[in-house]
């Protein structure tokens, strides 16, 4: 079996909005760098300056395969893998745990949020393609409860039900620290998109943040606001308005391990 690669895009076709979706541009050199940061072993084709193979076969996907046989019948074309629809079962995988955190903290069951998360970070893990990149998330996420919840908890600008165990001790419930841990794992999912538009994980924070806490509050008595409501949820704000975008942007570059190893390779490039 034979693997051929073709890169039909040329760099002068690429949008400035293009950008944002990559690392490198599409021009040979750039090719040439990331084949060897990831170490591909099979040939890798520019097609860029005329397209003259790609607009033989048509791809209208990214991957696009075609498989031949060994006689070259055409056998196959489509997708590698269905590598773009994980966001999805991720998403709702997050939102399970949210549901079932806060409904049990409501009834004050302590452990039935950690469990729920345990499921599912062992699923997410096993199926990341960023775990060590995830771990160093849920461990920021943890930290950045901690601290956001713990001091909530402990001016009293909050009251969080089934408040222990809590860290540190009196601040932040195991609970939403659960929660925090969970959300850690859609930024390289769900919420990907946020990695290079932090002005935009810094409004959803904003407002993201809050509502959360209140519909905790409102719909399942896991968290009450102490009057006045605007203290609480003001803090909130401006506490998930930095928490968001450093998670998402720390998510990128630890995500990310070969622009350093691009960088290096322009720098030895002849």
């Amino acid at each position: 079996m034979r693997l051929v690669a073709i890169a039909p895009n040329g760099p002068q076709a690429v949008g400035p909005s293009a950008l944002n979706y990559t690392d490198l541009d599409d021009s040979f050199e750039s090719m040439k760098i990331r084949a060897a940061s990831r170490h591909f072993n099979f040939d890798y084709l520019y097609d860029g300056d005329t397209q003259s193979v790609a607009r033989t076969f048509g791809p209208k996907v990214t991957p696009h395969i075609f498989i031949f046989d060994e006689k070259r019948n055409f056998r196959f074309e489509g997708r590698i893998d269905d590598r773009m629809q994980e966001a999805k079962p991720n998403l709702v995988g997050y939102q399970l745990v949210w549901f079932c955190t806060v409904m049990s903290a409501g009834r004050g069951w302590v452990w039935l949020g950690p469990l729920a998360f345990a499921v599912f970070a062992t699923w997410q893990l096993a199926i990341s393609r960023h775990g060590v990149a995830d771990l160093k998330l849920i461990a920021l996420g943890v930290l950045l409860g901690a601290l956001i919840d713990g001091t909530m908890a402990l001016t009293g600008w909050s009251v969080y039900s089934a408040p222990a165990p809590a860290l540190p001790g009196g601040g932040a419930p195991i609970w939403i620290l659960t929660l925090w841990a969970s959300f850690a794992l859609t930024l390289n999912e769900s919420f990907s998109y946020l990695q290079k538009r932090l002005w935009l994980a810094a409004m959803l924070g904003a407002v993201g943040g809050p509502a959360a806490y209140l519909g905790a509050w409102r719909g399942w008595h896991a968290v009450t606001l102490i009057e006045p409501t605007w203290r609480g949820l003001t803090a909130l704000a401006v506490g998930w308005s930095v928490a968001l975008p450093l998670m998402a942007g720390l998510a990128r570059r630890w995500s990310r391990p070969m622009n350093e190893a691009s960088l290096n390779l322009q720098t030895r490039a002849p």
